[in-house]
């Protein structure tokens, strides 16, 4: 059955620790963890989670990659060896996936404007997703307004290269910014979607806490129903775009209600 979670994005740039004590006292049980920096991926910040989490019974859904700017920088370029040693670092992301039996680990990818070629980009794409894989880890490829990732034909692309281990997250905030109706991405890539992060608009703002906009949720849960997702539905805003705190718990609550409805 599919469930409604939240991002310790939200509270950005409060520290991750701080971040995730605050969901947790909202009553969000499943989380994705944003990673903010490097040393947030081993002890003392380890135990900090690992008390949060079982002290409030929290399911770590997914984590999201710390430099998500600079993916193309350290895993994408044509420079070999920061590529080898950013592979190091990104063993530390499924170590730390393991010790919280978190199934996905989220990725930005390559910008548009890089130089690398698609090839070059697919096939470090592809040595992460093996190397995720056989740590029991799900590498999900975010679409992102102005990274390649934000056209589904581009995804098709990534799709028929990598294989049957390629994933991705959805994210609708993402499509409103790249001019991509999210429905198309549905009807080309549904059997891939692992992982979806919502958020609401209006006619001021692309991102606002769910229900407080135009966006129709019910539809867009009945529609990924009908299209077999049972997934996570993670609400991920920033802090400029909500107000009150209670209103994302609110909003989680409402959507949970909708969400059992689709069901």
């Amino acid at each position: 059955m599919s469930f409604i979670g939240m991002s310790t994005s939200c509270y950005y740039p409060l520290e991750t620790e701080k971040s995730l004590e605050r969901v947790c006292l909202l009553g969000f049980k499943n989380v994705e963890m944003f990673i903010n920096s490097y040393s947030e991926l081993e002890e003392p910040f380890i135990e900090k989670y690992k008390r949060l989490i079982d002290e409030y019974s929290v399911n770590l859904v997914s984590i999201h990659t710390t430099a998500s700017f600079a993916d193309g920088y350290n895993y994408f370029s044509e420079y070999y060896r920061r590529f080898e040693e950013s592979v190091e670092v990104f063993k530390k992301y499924l170590e730390f996936a393991n010790k919280f039996n978190t199934p996905y680990l989220v990725m930005h990818g390559l910008k548009k404007i890089s130089k690398s070629s698609d090839e070059l980009y697919f096939e470090r794409f592809k040595i992460l997703t093996d190397l995720a894989y056989e740590n029991g880890v799900s590498l999900l490829q975010e679409n992102v307004v102005n990274f390649r990732s934000e056209s589904p034909d581009y995804i098709e692309k990534m799709k028929n290269y990598i294989g049957e281990r390629f994933g991705i997250t959805l994210d609708i905030k993402q499509c409103r910014r790249a001019g991509v109706d999210p429905y198309e991405f549905i009807e080309k890539h549904s059997e891939i979607i692992k992982h979806i992060h919502i958020s609401d608009y209006n006619d001021e703002l692309d991102c606002i806490t769910p229900l407080k906009g135009k966006f129709d949720f019910n539809n867009f849960f009945g529609c990924m129903k009908e299209h077999g997702y049972d997934g996570s539905y993670i609400i991920e805003l920033y802090e400029h775009s909500w107000s009150d705190e209670n209103e994302i718990a609110f909003a989680g609550k409402e959507l949970q209600k909708i969400l059992n409805g689709a069901d």
